[in-house]
């Protein structure tokens, strides 16, 4: 029978095996060390360097190669929490993600902020939110709902809250459950109102007045309806809502509402179980559909204790509901854009400057003036002008040069994949990922009437700098960019009138430059003139911010 090496000689050394492979106790711990080292690292958050697996003897490689998808993997999930930990942070709500086995992802600082808030003496209360959270994660990922329940939480200032928790399944492009997202709503104020209406429904006649003053001035959108559920009582404030008036909802039956979609508790459970029913409902009125979270509460009628009638207070949710949607869908695609950003190449630098061999300014001299004797003005000589310069960059498109103003351009890209816009101009090819950053991304040879080539292959994106954009992140393709030329004011000739004047209104001027600025010329050889047209970017862009207004 074979021997089989054991766990502590795989950890010690078999130092009785002659075809050992690994050659020694000193090169094993040698190698373990720098496993260990590489675990440290990424225990602590820090980048290891990479394992080259051909520094370890035969039977280890296997393991670090094991190891070495496991460190990508969790580097890899570390920026992606990244991300969603900017998404969580600006959610108003209490949230947090968990995945299945109920281990925090990520949350909110409101649900922080709350947790440390908790009185920590009784851990009963904190316990409740776990608690809760474990009692929904096992019907959430059975029914594939979301799912609520109620607990109360008492806080370090003295007050208890009841808090609702509601568990969203998450799911992946598989369409399985990767994790869940827990969100808290206080219902302390809705609490409150309900004690406070159950005990001014069973006072004498007297407080019936008040009660229903307090139904008709409450804030909150609210209907009385009977054990038949028949509308008794409306306030003004469902009158705005909906945009029904009292006279078209008073004796209707509530079935009559146009009423799209309900989830939860139904009025029928209410009366039959005599108790407080929640439920999220989709009304269509006449003031457009609401989102809205229905309270039920069952008052007992005064002169028949037997019979209940029902509460109805109204939550308009519909934008904490979209903004739950476009939540999930940054979820979605945050965990895109860590694969895409995987895929950026490096910013290439823009090019420094190439300063010509210029005639230096002659400085100007001011004429001594005495003071008993005017100078005449014919004597008086005019100072020599000053020599302009502009840097502009260089860049190519339809095999013709142009250029803009060096400040203007902010960096340098490569072509990287570009996103459509359905519905878009024709001069906006779509947007793009830089670094994080959403990047429209225009055609300037559509703006230019130059023709366009197929192939984005090889081209280069000139990422333009907020001042040429008013704040918002452009960049414009060319076919490829050349370099940094310094301009002398003499050496650029504005378009006259005629033909040419009829493009003329997104060109600075035409600049006639020698050749050997901007191609390197072998000893002796002269450079021919070279015609490129500085386009005024500042100009075109205003046309085109006017031309999306109309």
């Amino acid at each position: 029978m074979t021997e089989k090496i054991g766990r502590k000689a795989l950890f010690m050394g078999v130092a009785s095996k002659k075809d050992d492979p690994l050659h020694g106790e000193s090169e094993y711990n040698t190698c373990c060390r720098q496993l260990c080292t590489s675990l440290e690292a990424i225990k602590k958050g820090e980048s290891s360097a990479p394992l080259d697996k051909e520094e370890f003897p035969e039977p280890l490689r296997p393991l670090v190669s094991g190891l070495e998808d496991l460190f990508k993997s969790i580097v890899e999930e570390r920026n992606t929490l990244h991300l969603l930990k900017d998404a969580f942070e600006q959610n108003p709500v209490p949230i947090i993600l968990k995945d299945e086995s109920s281990h925090k992802l990520i949350s909110s600082h409101t649900y922080d902020s709350l947790v440390e808030s908790v009185v920590s003496p009784a851990p009963t209360a904190i316990n409740q939110i776990s608690l809760n959270e474990m009692t929904l994660i096992t019907p959430v990922l059975g029914e594939r709902i979301p799912g609520t329940l109620e607990t109360h939480i008492d806080l370090n200032d003295g007050r208890r809250l009841v808090i609702e928790q509601t568990a969203t399944p998450v799911f992946d492009e598989n369409d399985s459950i990767e994790a869940i997202c827990f969100s808290l709503h206080d219902l302390t104020p809705l609490k409150n109102l309900e004690e406070d209406l159950k005990e001014a429904a069973l006072k004498a006649d007297t407080l019936q007045s008040s009660t229903d003053h307090m139904v008709r001035m409450n804030p909150v959108p609210i209907l009385m309806l009977d054990d038949g559920l028949k509308i008794l009582q409306v306030n003004e404030a469902f009158n705005r809502m909906s945009g029904l008036a009292e006279s078209d909802l008073l004796g209707r039956d509530y079935g009559t509402l146009r009423l799209l979609e309900m989830k939860g508790q139904t009025l029928d459970e209410i009366l039959r179980f005599k108790k407080f029913g929640v439920s999220e409902t989709v009304f269509e009125f006449p003031s457009g559909v609401h989102i809205l979270q229905q309270y039920g509460i069952p008052i007992p009628v005064r002169d028949s204790p037997d019979k209940y009638r029902i509460m109805l207070l109204f939550f308009d949710i519909t934008s904490l509901k979209e903004d739950e949607d476009r939540l999930k869908e940054q979820v979605v695609f945050l965990t895109e854009e860590v694969e895409d950003l995987r895929k950026i190449p490096p910013p290439v630098a823009v090019p420094q400057p190439v300063v010509p061999h210029a005639t230096q300014p002659v400085p100007v001299i001011e004429p001594k003036h005495e003071p008993e004797v005017k100078a005449e003005p014919k004597i008086e000589k005019a100072a020599p002008a000053k020599i302009i310069t502009h840097d502009v960059v260089e860049f190519e498109i339809g095999n013709e040069k142009y250029a803009l103003d060096i400040h203007l351009a902010r960096e340098i890209v490569e072509m990287m994949p570009i996103t459509p816009i359905p519905r878009s101009p024709q001069y906006l090819c779509g947007i793009m990922n830089l670094r994080g950053e959403i990047t429209n991304i225009i055609n300037i040879n559509t703006i230019l009437g130059v023709p366009d080539v197929d192939t984005r292959s090889g081209k280069k994106i000139i990422v333009l700098s907020s001042d040429a954009t008013g704040g918002e992140n452009i960049g414009i393709i060319v076919d490829d960019v050349h370099s940094v030329i310094q301009v002398l004011d003499n050496e650029v000739e504005q378009l006259g009138g005629g033909i040419s004047s009829l493009s003329s209104a997104h060109i600075k001027g035409i600049i006639k430059t020698a050749e050997s600025k901007t191609v390197e010329l072998k000893k002796g050889e002269k450079g021919t003139k070279n015609l490129i047209i500085w386009i005024d970017m500042h100009r075109l862009l205003q046309d085109l911010v006017q031309l999306k207004k109309t």
